[in-house]
């Protein structure tokens, strides 16, 4: 398969927006918040907790997501976990009870955007640049900062216009409908004859490094903890 030299570029700036996405519909549930517990009378505490389990999710899922797309591919993880986003962001529409909240959207769509992360898009910014490769990796993770000021703002809109079993009935079918068929399309792991390297199936296969090499690492530490404050 022969794609445009530029091809690359189309593939980073549709990861970045997966991201963005995925964030903005994360970053939103504070704005959804007041408006759910007026409709439903429902308390701040609990369903306030649906945020955190899906932080919580997050953070457990990190280390099987990196797992995942170094054997599978960042493309799979990437469709895969929007479309978690998009069935729980779905289902979140139609709850009726506080614990299903916890369900669709701290658990199920709490996965997706674990799988969303800037984990998943550096990995296919490495795949894909060896020149160029910082801008690359700074443009696919600028979709988490883009998501605060253009998708919030546009998710508040959409909230005063169609409430807020609306406004995430309307995310997930345009995520359902949209993102995840044009990540599945427009994604691909590596560029064409990289592939094969890649899964190991080539001539290079790149090294393995074992968990005990960086966690006696000083770096590693500063780096795990400077992410969690």
């Amino acid at each position: 398969m022969r794609v445009p030299r530029f091809y690359g570029w189309v593939v980073i700036a549709t990861a970045s927006l997966v991201l963005a996405v995925s964030a903005g519909t994360r970053f939103s549930f504070g704005a959804v918040l007041p408006v759910m517990i007026s409709d439903r009378g429902w308390t701040l505490g609990a369903v306030s907790g649906a945020s955190a389990l899906a932080s919580i999710m997050i953070g457990l899922l990190q280390p099987l997501v990196g797992r995942l797309a170094d054997r599978y591919g960042p493309r799979l993880v990437l469709t895969v976990g929007i479309a978690m986003v998009g069935l729980g962001t779905l289902a979140t529409a139609r709850i009726g009870e506080t614990w299903q909240l916890y369900v669709t959207f701290g658990v199920l769509a709490g996965a997706g955007f674990g799988a969303t992360l800037q984990l998943t898009g550096g990995v296919l910014a490495t795949r894909w640049f060896s020149h160029s490769r910082g801008l690359a990796v700074a443009i696919v993770t600028s979709g988490v900062a883009v998501a605060s000021f253009v998708i919030v703002p546009l998710a508040m809109w959409l909230l005063v216009r169609v409430g807020w079993s609306g406004y995430y009935l309307a995310t997930g079918s345009i995520i359902l409908v949209l993102i995840v068929p044009m990540t599945f399309l427009v994604i691909r792991d590596s560029p064409p004859g990289v592939g094969a390297t890649m899964t190991g199936t080539g001539k290079k296969r790149p090294p393995r490094l074992p968990m005990a090499t960086p966690l006696p690492a000083g770096v590693f530490w500063n780096l795990t903890f400077g992410m969690l404050v």
